[in-house]
């Protein structure tokens, strides 16, 4: 599905802009990405109902599509501009409603995007102010390692109830494998890197950690309760 530019509104103004700078392909996949991965479908946006998620989400679907850094540029600061313009209605919708989501690591941007998401839904949960930069810092900490080791990943955030209230982390990505990982619990591992470091840290912060990886990439799940 290519955006029409005549669409009127917000979708209108978003679709001007990929038009602007971008072929009819990287529109059409990007289009593609943003329908199959939002609640809602790119045509609908309105300044009501945009979201800062769904901004985070038309920037990821550039960057995957779009290999072309100065045309990846101009797209950053046109949605800037959009965001300004429509700031009255982003600030109303950045709390997070949902009980479980799922942030794409791609780049740089995404550590931040986890980092405040996840600390978002933990003040939604109800942690304490301290359980919160806790997760917030095992998050970032996971998605960080992803970006720097392996490129691409997931981490998803999910709300729990059982046995109590919490807040369960998952880290997934495709990558080759952690090696030594007895030696990085145990603290007699000295990383050249700080990945082990990271790990024994994020495992600190939380209640629950495991990691299970292998050549076919790795999984890091966890869980802070709320007291």
């Amino acid at each position: 599905m290519t955006i029409a530019a005549t669409n009127s509104g917000l979708s209108g103004n978003l679709s001007k802009m990929l038009t602007a700078y971008l072929s009819d392909l990287e529109t059409k996949n990007i289009s593609w990405y943003v329908d199959r991965m939002a609640d809602k479908s790119w045509k609908n946006i309105t300044p009501d109902n945009i979201t800062p998620d769904f901004i985070a989400l038309i920037l990821r679907g550039i960057k995957l599509y779009v290999k072309d850094p100065i045309k990846v540029e101009n797209c950053k600061k046109e949605l800037d501009k959009l965001i300004i313009s429509n700031k009255h209605h982003l600030n109303s919708s950045v709390g997070v409603s949902r009980k479980r989501m799922v942030i794409e690591l791609n780049g740089e941007d995404d550590i931040v995007v986890a980092r405040n998401k996840a600390r978002q839904l933990a003040e939604e949960i109800g942690f304490s102010k301290t359980a919160q930069i806790k997760i917030a810092t095992a998050v970032s900490e996971l998605a960080r390692n992803v970006i720097r080791y392996v490129g691409f990943g997931w981490i998803r955030l999910k709300r729990v109830s059982d046995p109590k209230d919490g807040l369960e982390i998952t880290c997934i990505d495709k990558g080759r494998g952690i090696d030594n990982l007895d030696e990085i619990f145990a603290g007699d591992y000295k990383s050249k890197t700080g990945l082990g470091l990271g790990i024994v840290g994020c495992k600190k912060l939380m209640d629950e950690f495991s990691v299970m990886s292998n050549s076919s990439g790795t999984v890091i799940h966890a869980l802070k309760y709320k007291i």
